[in-house]
This record gives C-alpha cells, structure tokens and sequence, in this order.
C-alpha cells in the first residue's frame, strides 16, 4: 500500500472535524498517521454506511472479508478468527512475492485447530493447504502458527524458528492454569509439523531434510508485554507479532490504533482484489455524506 497516497491531515492522531468521530472511536495511545484514502476507508468501514459489500477477496483464495466480519476490529471486541485468515493470506501474498531466499510461511487458523482435535489427515491437509500457504521444506526459515485456547477463548502464536532451532511462544495473556495446556498443545503441534513435512511434495529431489521440530528448544522470549486489561486484543497481538516476524525480538506496542491499522492495509493492500473498487466505493459514499 502506498502510505503517501493522499493528503496526511494528522500527525498526532488529532482529526479535523470532518473525521472528528474517528478519534472518539478509536483512541490510539501513541501517535498516529493517517492520509486521505485511509480516513475515507476508515469512514466508509466504521462509520454510518450499512451495505453488506464484500470489501476483501484475498488474492490467495480462502476466505472473504466482509463489512460484517471486519466489525470486530472496533475496540474492544474479540477478534474473529476469519479477520486473522485475512492477515494470514496477505502476509503470505507478500511472503511469496519477496525475493528471498529463505521463506516464511504463516498457516491459517484452522491448520492447527484440526492438529489439535486430531482431525488432521495428512493428505487432506495437504490438499488444502501446501500450495495457497507453504512452498519448498529447503527454503524454510520460520512458520507462524495462530493457536487457539478454547478453554479460555483466547489467542496465542506458535512460530517454528528452523534456524535457531527454536519453538517461539508467542502470548500477550500468559496464565499460569493455563500454561499446562498451552505446552502440551506446542509438544502437540511440534511433532506433527515434523512428520507432516517428511512428505515427498515439501523437497525437489528425493532427498528428504529431517527437522527434529520436536527435538527444539520451547522459547518464550523476555518482557513481551501484555494485551490491555478487558482489550480482547489477543488476535490483535497475534496479527501484530506475524506482521513483524520477529524483528525486535518479537517486541511490538498494541494499542487500538493497531486496530483500526490492521483494518486499512487489509483492505488496502495488493493482495486484496477489491481494493480499488472497494477504496471508490469509499470515497463515493464520503462525498454523498458530505453533500447530504
């Protein structure tokens, strides 16, 4: 997304009357920047308009962002997991378009929500999700795994670091009753990333790479901070460290403009086919709101 596109009418989250209502929803602690386009797309979202258009078709087909699903982005609301598959297929989108050597792969919820209710059949798997989300085993440096703990209805990330040989617990809402299951679902995940990547179709030749995923140190690394009292931010957080991948030692600041951030590069980003009909769209129904 280009962010110099149109006029930048704040730099310290303090909108002009015409997007006043913006900052009254929400109220991001640092500062923040937003241009024209965005405020329009901010508007457009969040704002009066009760069309039921669908705003996101991933350029990797799996799953649709509608005006409804995106809702949940307003503060304070727990996040759909849909809104995550949606990060999900745009981070993969620029994954696969980077000319890099070593790759990163970031699987959609459900991958490991089959693994863990052991529904996960590995052809069947296969099938769904090796050529939207995963490439060559060889050129593997990290996978990002959202985890769900139904128990608690919360997020958390699983990153398998095949460099540092390292299982990355990623959690902006650690529980000490919880952390048990947790574990046991990392142990569980772990082994099953490991087998499921000895098949054939992960290597160019018939030479097969063992990962010893199980055999990797269980890392979770220091003062990560933590989501905000009653913030629901944990699929926030979740988005926010894949979004990073890991710069800063998994370091990253949430607050509700994360929100309302990760709203706009959905829609906005290339790999979203509507992104220019859906940002017309906006700026039509700003200019009615504004003649009316």
């Amino acid at each position: 997304m280009d962010s110099n596109r149109g006029k930048e009418i704040s730099e310290d989250w303090n909108p002009t009357c015409e997007y006043e209502w913006l900052s009254s929803v929400f109220k991001p602690v640092k500062a923040m920047t937003l241009n024209s386009d965005e405020c329009d797309m901010a508007s457009y979202l969040f704002g009066r308009s009760t069309d039921e258009l669908v705003l996101i078709v991933s350029d990797i087909p799996y799953c649709e962002g509608t005006r409804e699903v995106l809702q949940c982005l307003k503060p304070r609301e727990m996040l759909d997991q849909d809104v995550i598959n949606l990060a999900v297929c745009m981070l993969t989108y620029q994954a696969k378009n980077e000319m890099t050597k070593r790759g990163i792969w970031f699987l959609p919820t459900i991958f490991s929500q089959y693994v863990l209710a052991w529904k996960a059949q590995t052809q069947d798997m296969l099938k769904k999700y090796h050529n939207k989300f995963m490439g060559t085993f060889d050129k593997i440096s990290k996978i990002f795994l959202p985890v769900h703990d139904s128990e608690c209805s919360h997020w958390f990330l699983l990153v398998i670091d095949f460099d540092k040989k390292e299982l990355i617990y990623l959690d902006s809402l650690p529980s000490h009753s919880a952390r048990a299951d947790r574990m046991r679902s990392i142990k569980k995940l772990a082994l099953y990333m490991e087998e499921f990547l000895m098949d054939s179709s992960f290597y160019m030749t018939w030479t097969r790479n063992k990962s010893n995923i199980s055999e990797f140190s269980l890392v979770t690394p220091n003062n990560l901070g933590m989501q905000a009292t009653n913030s629901n931010d944990c699929g926030i957080w979740v988005i926010k460290w894949m979004i990073e991948k890991g710069t800063n030692e998994y370091q990253i600041y949430v607050d509700e403009g994360t929100r309302l951030r990760i709203a706009l590069d959905l829609i906005l980003d290339p790999s979203n086919l509507l992104n220019e009909t859906t940002l017309a769209v906006a700026k039509q129904s700003r200019r009615v709101e504004q003649i009316n």
